[in-house]
């Protein structure tokens, strides 16, 4: 499982990619955003993030205002199950 983050000027991106065959993922984030949100999911103060085998999410935060300061954190708990085949 891999989990990586790409910053661009107004946007940012958490690529998750799990390729275990036999291994779930169940992320927790809380997030804390000011002139930030997460796409597709307005005014989220939390996300669930859930891979399952072979499955491959982005999670996509992006600037509210143009040239406004933007403040973000996400504060992840994740666990990793055994899923039976």
């Amino acid at each position: 499982m891999t989990k990586t983050y790409y910053g661009l000027s107004d946007t940012f991106v958490f690529f998750y990619q799990n390729g275990c065959h036999k291994l779930a993922l169940r992320e927790r984030l809380a997030l804390e955003l000011e002139n930030v949100g997460v796409e597709g999911e307005p005014g989220a103060e939390e996300v669930c993030v859930v891979l399952q085998p072979g499955e491959t999410r982005l999670l996509v935060l992006r600037q509210e205002r143009a040239g406004a300061l933007l403040r973000w954190y996400a504060a992840p708990e994740a666990t990793i199950e055994e899923v039976d085949e």
